[in-house]
């Protein structure tokens, strides 16, 4: 993509996908540099238990090598390191396996992680013999020594624990990372990860000057309690947005999770019911009932996790972990964002898709570049259950010329003002008339658009032309199948092959036992649905969000 409204498309340059931290200029140009690619920023959220930041990371490594990163590993103990080290020698192997089918993989080289061990509960580094062992490592030294540290998303957590490894290895590297830009980066990024902030701050910038936005009220738990009919609600939102268009639905989330957690449609033939039903999955989410909701979804969360049901844990770990959770959450000043319901445009000729993620690297300088403009994809029709991104360069280009980038670059620059440096991403909805219209929901990380940037960035390095690419999710989700059934999809022409270079990629991960992540690439959304309905990739099941029979877009 070289869009001049955009600016220009930065998608394959994956030093600018991170936030990245070095206390002075690069040492080494060969070594590969590390990357903290993890959760933690949920996880200081309290949207993720204490062991996400364990489970997270699995489901990067492939990636992270595909643009030549070493991965950071953090582990428990040494029985974790031993699992590792039996999980990536299998995904050694189930590479070998996917790639006598694609014939892409030969070229990947899995570099091995830099494991730190890390109690997460006591926020802790400590100095054990694994960590010497780790530092003893001459390719680790390199990678230390390399371009300082990126990482997908920064927390206050992640600030202080890897503080405690630099302190660790001082007498080896000192100071490699700039670790004042780290901490306050954490800060930042925890602030705009509630989506009350982005509200806020736009609240004395003229709307003229900036990309479309919804018309969106606040409330407070206690609000949203008092308000008992459509009408008190209609009311209150008409009072204060004034807007033209009478609601007919409206659309109400969390201010402080994910767009598909604690979130519901409501309508006034509804209401009573949704309302109800958005109460309960709210406070429940907020673990304010007790503490067993959280040990319950924690236990079915671990089992369905390679590198963590083969764990020996004590139960009163697994209970710690829950109470953490459980306090975490109920500590967090939740508001609820309010929005006119965004319904899709009726026309049929729009072959653009609903939902959006416009994702923007900002420079130190304060400068922004497009990372991505990514559609959004999901596996339910009330879009609620996300997949993955597909990036395409003709709907990305389709998508820029309907939002001025000079207005794109203004919104950024709000963020720029308040210290903020690195990925972020903002989210749109498509509306009636065609245009999109941002949702005040602001991802100040690297999002779920990073496995098929990092597809992309390895397939075009191996000269391939690469016009689209879409990560049905990435937690290991499918299985390679039998070769009667590879055969059959070979046939169809669905599987990448070398010489026919469209089709479906199966990329092995490491956060499910024997799981594959489907990738699929220069493919049409109709054939990609076609393949989907085929059953030949199997359902795709998850515990968390049901299986894959269709893909909405």
């Amino acid at each position: 993509m070289n869009n001049p409204n955009t600016n220009c498309w930065y998608a394959d340059n994956p030093n600018n996908f991170f936030f990245s931290f070095r206390a002075s200029a690069n040492r080494s140009s060969t070594a590969l540099p590390l990357v903290c690619n993890s959760g933690f920023l949920l996880l200081d959220s309290g949207e993720g238990d204490p062991s996400f930041i364990y489970r997270c990371q699995d489901r990067y490594f492939a990636y992270n090598s595909m643009v030549g990163l070493r991965s950071i590993f953090f582990v428990l103990n040494d029985e974790h390191f031993d699992i590792y080290t039996q999980s990536i020698e299998n995904l050694r192997q189930r590479l070998l396996e996917s790639d006598a089918w694609n014939g892409v993989w030969g070229n990947l080289f899995l570099p091995e992680p830099c494991f730190l061990p890390c109690d997460i509960y006591r926020c802790e580094v400590p100095f054990t013999p694994l960590l010497e062992r780790q530092m003893q490592r001459l390719e680790v030294r390199d990678s230390i020594n390399a371009t300082g540290l990126f990482c997908n998303q920064v927390s206050p957590t992640l600030s202080l624990l890897l503080g405690q490894w630099l302190q660790h290895i001082r007498d080896i590297v000192p100071s490699f990372i700039d670790f004042y830009k780290l901490a306050l980066s954490g800060e930042i990024a925890i602030r705009f990860h509630d989506k009350l902030s982005y509200v806020k701050l736009l609240q004395a910038v003229p709307e003229d000057t900036l990309p479309l936005h919804a018309p969106t009220i606040t409330l407070t738990i206690e609000e949203l309690l008092d308000i008992r009919t459509w009408s008190d609600l209609s009311q209150r939102f008409i009072a204060a947005t004034n807007d033209a268009i009478s609601p007919t639905a409206f659309y109400i989330k969390s201010s402080f999770d994910s767009g598909g957690n604690a979130a519901a449609i409501l309508t006034q033939k509804d209401y009573g019911e949704k309302y109800a039903a958005f109460k309960e999955e709210l406070l429940g989410s907020l673990s304010l009932m007790d503490s067993s909701y959280c040990l319950a979804e924690l236990r079915a969360a671990i089992s369905a996790q390679q590198t963590w049901s083969a764990m020996t844990l004590p139960e009163e770990t697994l209970a710690a972990y829950a109470t953490a959770w459980t306090k975490k959450r109920s500590q967090q000043p939740l508001s609820i964002i309010v929005q006119r319901h965004i319904r899709r445009t009726a026309k049929p000729d729009t072959l653009l898709p609903y939902g959006i993620g416009y994702n923007l690297w900002i420079a130190p300088s304060g400068d922004c570049k497009v990372l991505a403009i990514a559609a959004q994809v999901y596996s339910d029709p009330e879009y609620k259950h996300h997949l993955g991104a597909w990036l395409s360069t003709d709907l990305a280009n389709r998508i820029a010329n309907l939002i001025p980038f000079a207005k794109v670059r203004n919104l950024a620059s709000q963020f720029v003002l308040e210290g903020y440096c690195g990925p972020i991403g903002f989210d749109a909805i498509l509306n009636e008339s065609g245009e999109y219209e941002f949702i005040y929901d602001c991802n100040p990380r690297l999002t779920a658009v990073f496995p098929a940037l990092a597809v992309r960035t390895f397939l075009i390095k191996q000269g391939f032309v690469v016009e689209s690419v879409l990560n049905l999710d990435y937690r290991g989700r499918f299985q390679l199948a039998d070769r009667q059934t590879m055969n059959k999809l070979s046939e169809r022409g669905w599987l990448f092959e070398p010489n026919r270079p469209s089709g479906i990629l199966y990329v092995p991960s490491l956060a499910k036992q024997d799981g594959f992540d489907v990738v699929m690439v220069n493919m049409s959304l109709e054939e990609m649905n076609a393949a989907v309905l085929s059953g030949l990739l199997g359902d795709g099941r998850d515990d968390d969000k049901g299986t894959i029979t269709r893909l909405y877009c």
